[in-house]
């Protein structure tokens, strides 16, 4: 009986298990879509506060604003726009750097503390009708309140970039060309805008808040060429700015015909954009059965 050998080259294998890989290609995929960004800071700066030269307002001052406003018991008797915006002024004028800007902008500053004055005189006249006695509390005018440094400063600027880790598609071992048929992605996120304080919001004019996004995407229909490797991240790049100051409120009580004074400190960070975008990589085997599989870089994107 004579048996049969069968010899099979060590290429015949090897050609076969090449064609298995490609098979398998197909589904050798890193999908990172559902994982956190990761984010590197890129550039850090400090700065000093700047120099107050400031006087110590008191505590409290008498100091009316015109005579006849009030009666003995602080009731509203006349509302006078003329005589307000002089008493203002007269105030003011007192501390001059302390209220430079309620200075500045006197015939605002005027209207606010009118519209206040003639809410506060409605409700005693309601008060009065029914019995009551009006109550003591001071009126205080939010809008024209004053920045111990004229304005916010910046204490910290940072730049950072947010990136997903690498898509890929593998078709390094393989002879043969490979098709993506499922749509593979990966995106990052970023938000940007202003939060924090909302007087520095509105002093400075900055934005809300809001995501950014930046998406990285192999399409269906993509064709990776044998023994080769590519691959896609999305990043964003932004700017942090850190925001502080201290604002003066100043109130007056209509009872006392005084003032008094407080200081709130601030701060917020504002974020912007500075460029978004997707890298790729991609590497060529140039042996096909000798060469070490490479791997896309591991640190930030550029």
């Amino acid at each position: 009986m004579r048996v049969k050998r069968f010899v099979v080259s060590s290429f015949a294998v090897l050609s076969i298990f090449v064609f298995a890989l490609s098979a398998q290609a197909q589904n050798k995929s890193i999908d990172a879509s559902l994982e956190e960004p990761l984010v590197e800071i890129t550039d850090y700066q400090t700065f000093a506060p700047p120099s107050i030269q400031q006087e110590k307002l008191p505590d409290s001052e008498y100091d009316p604003l015109y005579p006849g406003l009030t009666d003995a018991n602080g009731k509203i008797k006349n509302i006078d726009e003329a005589k307000l915006k002089k008493g203002l002024l007269k105030h003011f004028n007192k501390h001059p750097e302390s209220f430079k800007e309620s200075i500045k902008n006197i015939d605002a500053v005027t209207q606010s503390y009118l519209k206040q004055l003639q809410n506060e005189k409605a409700k005693q006249e309601n008060a009065a009708n029914i019995g009551i006695q009006p109550m003591e509390v001071p009126i205080c005018c939010y809008v024209t309140s004053e920045w111990q440094s004229g304005h916010p400063y910046t204490t910290s600027s940072t730049n950072y970039v947010h990136w997903q880790p690498w898509i890929i598609e593998d078709n390094w071992l393989s002879n043969l060309a490979i098709t993506v048929s499922t749509e593979l992605s990966t995106e990052v996120s970023r938000t940007i805008g202003f939060s924090g304080s909302a007087d520095i919001k509105a002093t400075l004019g900055f934005s809300a808040e809001y995501t950014e996004n930046q998406k990285a995407v192999f399409t269906v229909g993509t064709t990776i060429p044998g023994h080769n490797i590519w691959a896609y991240r999305p990043w964003i790049k932004s700017n942090g700015k850190t925001w502080e100051g201290y604002m003066i409120y100043h109130y007056y009580n209509l009872y006392t015909s005084s003032w008094t004074y407080t200081s709130d400190f601030k701060s917020g960070t504002n974020v912007t954009l500075t460029s978004k975008g997707n890298q790729y990589w991609s590497a060529e085997n140039p042996s096909p059965f000798t060469s070490p599989r490479p791997s896309p870089p591991s640190g930030a994107p550029w």
